[in-house]
């Protein structure tokens, strides 16, 4: 027998070895009470089908935006491109993503790098209108409380007004005198003095659109949390999402057992100290015993929560 062959034939035996070892040991375990899959499956491809039409019309609002900027960009680069910023934003911090992303798109276009950052301005201004227009529907037709102090809504109004305000001042041509500071300012502010119109009023269905379609996300993704708490037998489960570790603006979602069923409406944000902040730093799943989760070091107990908190 050659050497080649032997090799190949130890290999073979070191592989058959591990695999009994691995049934051996899985044939010794408790199995755990499988979750019904329909109810995950549907709630997952909801959540995939929903969370590809919401990233399709970001794409196609970035192309809108780069043509009506006079940039020319092709649907499939502008999908593209904003499937790129998607992950740059997530592997980089303070949402680099959308830089990555406003470069591209004027180097493709052969535009200056400041034209790609106005469409980026514009974009951003789109979707603060369009959070603060769904903000005021939603406290206003539900009765819901404000949740922020009146203050900060004054301040958002007014940062949006004045934002409004320099883009129609320097999109006239302001500051004549500084040449320089005028064309940097006239490139990022123009695009949004563009939106004021038919497609502007287009520009901010569709990011109506986006926020609307994204939130229902959220939504569908009950019953999957509830499949990951069943399937590991827990009591509770929480799934929660902090984009550049803003707790303000996390999205939350959690399930109990019947065993808390009476807490089921409970669903208070943490402010990302703790143990929140070792899931952040791992970025992995965690599951702790009781006992466990009140004798890890990163644990400081449930804070302004702990009268009020089910476990």
């Amino acid at each position: 027998m050659s050497r080649s062959r032997r090799l190949a034939v130890v290999q073979l035996l070191v592989s058959a070895i591990a695999l009994g070892a691995v049934i051996w040991w899985a044939s010794r375990q408790s199995l755990p009470k499988l979750p019904d899959a329909k109810t995950a499956a549907v709630g997952i491809s909801a959540g995939l089908v929903l969370y590809a039409f919401a990233s399709a019309l970001r794409g196609e609002r970035w192309m809108r935006l780069l043509r009506h900027g006079g940039m020319a960009c092709g649907r499939g680069d502008a999908y593209a491109l904003t499937t790129v910023g998607y992950m740059g934003n997530n592997a980089l911090p303070a949402r680099a993503g959308d830089f990555m992303k406003a470069f591209l798109s004027a180097g493709r276009a052969g535009a200056a790098r400041t034209d790609g950052l106005g469409i980026l301005v514009a974009e951003r201004l789109l979707d603060a209108a369009a959070l603060a227009l769904l903000f005021a529907g939603l406290v206003t037709t539900l009765s819901l409380p404000l949740g922020v102090p009146g203050w900060v809504l004054v301040a958002v109004g007014a940062g949006l007004l004045a934002a409004a305000a320099a883009a129609a001042f320097f999109g006239k041509g302001g500051l004549r005198r500084h040449e320089r500071l005028n064309r940097l300012v006239h490139s990022l502010l123009v695009p949004t003095r563009r939106l004021w119109g038919r497609t502007g009023a287009l520009l901010l269905t569709t990011s109506l659109a986006v926020w609307l379609v994204e939130g229902s996300v959220y939504a569908v993704l009950g019953p999957v949390v509830e499949a990951a708490r069943e399937l590991i037998g827990a009591h509770q489960a929480i799934i929660r999402q902090a984009i550049d570790r803003n707790w303000d603006r996390a999205t939350n979602v959690v399930s109990f057992s019947d065993r808390y069923a009476d807490w089921r409406g409970y669903n208070a944000q943490p402010d990302g100290s703790g143990i929140y902040a070792l899931v952040c730093r791992s970025n992995q799943p965690i599951r702790l015993t009781q006992a466990e989760l009140e004798a890890h070091p990163a644990w400081r107990g449930f804070g302004l929560e702990a009268g009020k908190h089910p476990l």
